[in-house]
């Protein structure tokens, strides 16, 4: 540290050495700030002369005796070019564009204020930049390098000079002082001088560096008497061992990662009538950022502020390194990811964008019951209190949220079957997966809200919800057959949809006046069944059905239709000669079709390979007389599937009892191959509320699957 008899010292000689100093540079005066480094009515060479803080004729701190300016001269001519014409017109968009320190004056004196850009380094050499009374200036370094003597921003009407750099790397080089009463700012540059002194309006510091006191032998530093000193975005202010002089009302902000060092001691006083009344209040203010600089601040006999170390020993220099509150700072809180991935999440503090490092804080959390966690993983809403620590002090809480995560499911492409039991409904769905693949327990959820597709067929939204609580619920849109699964019996190209019921019924639907096919396969066997639509005898929509009866699976049901039968049918039917099943169809409205036809409707049915079709009869069967019925047989019918087979093609006149067979009765009329009469049956319809044909097949001859 200097010490305090070494500046006495060189105020009496200043003092000495001003008194003697009668000149005024120059007819065109130039005016210097007030402070250390300016007099009333120009320019010091040097700076103020500091007086003894004790003296008679000043407070407990320093004097500001008039100064005349050394420098205050005309501007030498600059030995650098002309450059090219200026272009641009001042404003930020389009910046004046500079190449020269003529350029630069030219546009200064003819007191055009704006923003200034350089376009390569410039060099003034021993000249003076002097800003205009009253007007503002930004000098964008844009990367280069500044060069002159002293820079002045207004003394009595003050001025305001920003000094940035849009490019890095801009660097501004003073070899005097920067000096004047308006405001000052520097931004993402670097500066050096032998110090700098303001008066009265504020000075900030944004990503800037300031290096003080190079190339002072005398005096050096900083003075401000200015409302606000202000350093941000790890702005650095260095003394170099110079001391600080400062308005004791003034408030200095400094963010955390900025900091001021090199500061052998502060001189705080009033600016205005150099008292010290608020002297307290003043290290009140600052005495966070010395803490967080590892020093603590005290008074000397002097009343200036000096610094000590933690054993409470006065040391050589000292900083006043940056805080935030984060109380006062509110600072965001956020979580990369923030949804269950099953991996514990690392919390991000950012303060006014700015994130902070991890070892600036300290965090806590707690989950919605208040139970205390040590990792933030699972899906839920935590109560995080950050606390500061080194540049950052207070608290903060905030809340944060891991959102549940979605489960991975796959929607079904096909309807399921339901004529199947809830269970197995529930089965065909398969539970959803977790975020490693795993699967998922819980529960399906049907909803009552379903809509009618057609062909038997509704659409349910279906919700699981899983039983980790890490993972929201999910819909799911499920169609459901409830005429049974879906199968087609055609190709790709032209399909043919039929839909095969638990029980074993067949179903397709009536698309309009065309052949409605159906194939229905059981014990290995399968029969198409096509029923003629072309008089729109059925609503569109309804299903056309058929339902083999077996003993052993449909035994109930086939005893029933069994006791119908005539004794001589019966037993056929014993001795497994007579088969049975039942068709119909269902009117969209759920209700079975019943009624005569208007005119017959065609029943074909495909017929094996070794039917006789000259023996193939049909009899309607009522309590009177049987009603004998038109049997033709057609050879070389295709088929929908493209296969060319027999096929018995009936005529029906309503839905009632029905018997086909193929057996040679006893009759002298001559067979003709297309049509004959039998009262012996080979398939019986009997008719349950008008709607419904069962049949019996005396020779089981069916087409092999």
């Amino acid at each position: 540290m200097k010490s305090i008899k070494k500046i006495m010292l060189i105020m009496v000689v200043l003092a000495f050495v001003l008194a003697g100093m009668v000149s005024v540079a120059g007819a065109e005066e130039v005016s210097g700030g007030e402070g250390f480094l300016s007099g009333e009515e120009g320019v010091t060479e040097g700076a103020e002369a500091m007086e003894e803080p004790n003296a008679p004729d000043g407070p407990d701190g320093p004097d500001e005796p008039e100064k005349e300016p050394e420098g205050a001269k005309e501007p030498e001519e600059s030995k650098e070019s002309e450059g090219t014409d200026v272009t641009g017109d001042g404003s930020q968009g389009n910046p004046w564009v500079i190449e020269s320190w003529n350029n630069l004056t030219t546009l200064i004196e003819g007191k055009q204020g704006g923003w200034i850009r350089l376009n390569n380094d410039i060099d003034g050499e021993s000249n003076d930049l002097l800003i205009p009374e009253g007007i503002s200036v930004t000098i964008d370094l844009n990367g280069h390098t500044f060069d002159c003597m002293d820079i002045g921003f207004g003394k009595e009407k003050a001025s305001t000079l920003h000094i940035v750099s849009s490019v890095a790397g801009g660097n501004l080089v003073v070899s005097d002082y920067i000096w004047g009463a308006g405001n000052l700012g520097f931004e993402n540059c670097e500066v050096s001088a032998k110090a700098i002194d303001g008066g009265e309006g504020s000075i900030t510091f944004n990503g800037a560096s300031a290096n003080l006191g190079v190339g002072a032998e005398e005096v050096g530093g900083f003075l401000w008497g200015g409302p606000e000193i202000k350093l941000s975005n790890n702005s650095t202010m260095d003394l170099n061992g110079w001391n600080v002089q400062i308005d004791e009302a003034a408030k200095i902000d400094i963010e955390a990662g900025s900091k001021i060092t090199g500061i052998p001691f502060i001189m705080a006083y009033s600016w205005e009538d150099e008292t010290r009344d608020n002297l307290q209040a003043f290290i009140d203010a600052i005495e966070e950022y010395a803490a967080a600089a590892g020093f603590t601040l005290d008074t000397n006999e002097d009343n200036v502020i000096i610094f000590l170390d933690n054993e409470k020993k006065q040391v050589e220099s000292g900083s006043l390194v940056g805080v935030t509150d984060l109380k006062e700072k509110d600072p965001d809180v956020s979580i990369d990811g923030a949804t269950y991935d099953g991996t514990a999440k690392k919390p991000k503090v950012t303060v006014e964008g700015r994130e902070l490092d991890p070892n600036d804080y300290d965090v806590t959390s707690k989950d919605a019951a208040g139970n205390e966690v040590t990792e933030l993983k699972d899906a839920g809403t935590y109560t995080l209190t950050i606390t500061g620590k080194g540049s950052y002090t207070g608290t903060a809480t905030q809340n944060i949220t891991i959102k549940q995560a979605m489960p991975k499911y796959a929607p079904l492409t096909k309807p399921i079957d339901g004529t199947t039991d809830q269970k197995d409904q529930e089965k065909s769905l398969s539970n959803p997966k977790g975020v490693e693949d795993q699967e998922l327990s819980g529960t399906w959820k049907w909803t009552d809200n379903a809509e009618n597709l057609g062909a038997g067929k509704k659409k349910y939204p279906v919700t699981f919800k899983p039983d980790d609580a890490n993972y929201t619920s999910i819909t799911s849109d499920v169609v459901v057959s409830t005429w049974g699964a879906e199968k087609n019996n055609g190709t790709a190209e032209n399909p043919i949809w039929n839909y095969v019921a638990k029980d074993g019924t067949t179903s397709a639907e009536v698309t309009g006046n065309n052949i409605i096919w159906l194939k229905e396969e059981s014990e290995g066997l399968s029969t198409w069944y096509g029923l003629d639509n072309f008089e729109d005898t059925f609503d569109k929509g309804s299903k056309f059905w058929v339902h083999w009866l077996s003993i052993s699976e449909d035994s109930n049901e086939w005893k029933d239709y069994y006791e119908k039968l005539d004794d001589e049918y019966k037993k056929l039917a014993e001795n497994q000669k007579l088969w049975i099943f039942l068709m119909g169809v269902t009117n969209p409205d759920g209700e079975d079709y019943h009624g005569s036809f208007n005119s017959p409707v065609d029943l074909y049915i495909q017929l094996g390979t070794d039917w006789d079709m000259d023996d193939i009869n049909a009899v309607f069967i009522s309590d009177a007389s049987d009603e004998v019925l038109s049997v033709q047989t057609l050879s070389n019918y295709t088929l929908p599937d493209g296969t060319k087979v027999m096929v018995a093609k009936v005529g029906l006149r309503h839905f009632s009892p029905y018997a086909l067979m193929e057996i040679s009765l006893p009759d002298p009329s001559p067979v003709t191959g297309d049509s004959s009469r039998i009262l012996l049956w080979s398939l019986l319809a009997v008719l349950s509320c008008g709607a419904m044909i069962c049949a019996a097949v005396y020779s089981r001859k069916r087409r092999q699957a």
